[in-house]
């Protein structure tokens, strides 16, 4: 079941079913383009979180301040031990969100919770179904809905410059 939501959850959120237009795009370059995203595009009022793909948590974990300090802050409570910009990064494997085909780096920011609305109709149908004359089956079928509540809520950003 986590694994349908999950592929149902990232479909919405990288616009692979419904509309084209679920969310904002953006490109980001920088770290001063991911804070003007965090900072301005997105509300204050949300409970914001990073969510990145296994090459562009490399990319963000290699990226130093003036100082030389590392931009990724170490944070038990985070999912993946790390914030960014004081908000938890969460780590999706590059099989379900992979690299963009320009060479940039997928990154989801905001809050999903307002973003995104998983409807459960919690109720399993089972049937023998006969296929044709000489087969049967078992057919289980579960009957959830995955719809997007608020377009401003997240913020999909392409990591890097395009062509790497």
């Amino acid at each position: 079941m986590d694994k349908t939501d999950n592929g149902q959850i990232m479909s919405l959120l990288t616009d692979k079913i419904g509309s084209n237009d679920n969310f904002t795009h953006t490109t980001a370059a920088n770290i001063d383009d991911l804070k003007k995203v965090f900072n301005v595009t997105l509300d204050p009022a949300l409970d914001k979180q990073w969510f990145v793909n296994q090459s562009a948590f490399n990319y963000l974990d290699t990226l130093k301040d003036s100082e030389g300090r590392y931009l990724l802050q170490p944070n038990p409570t985070a999912p993946s031990g790390f914030t960014l910009l004081g908000a938890p990064v969460v780590l999706i494997s590059n099989k379900v969100l992979p690299d963009n085909i320009d060479g940039t780096f997928p990154v989801i920011v905001g809050d999903l919770s307002q973003a995104i609305a998983v409807f459960r109709r919690n109720q399993v149908t089972a049937q023998w179904d006969k296929f044709d004359q000489f087969s049967q089956g078992l057919s289980v079928i579960v009957r959830n809905d995955y719809e997007t509540i608020s377009k401003d809520a997240a913020v999909i950003i392409s990591l890097g410059t395009a062509g790497k």
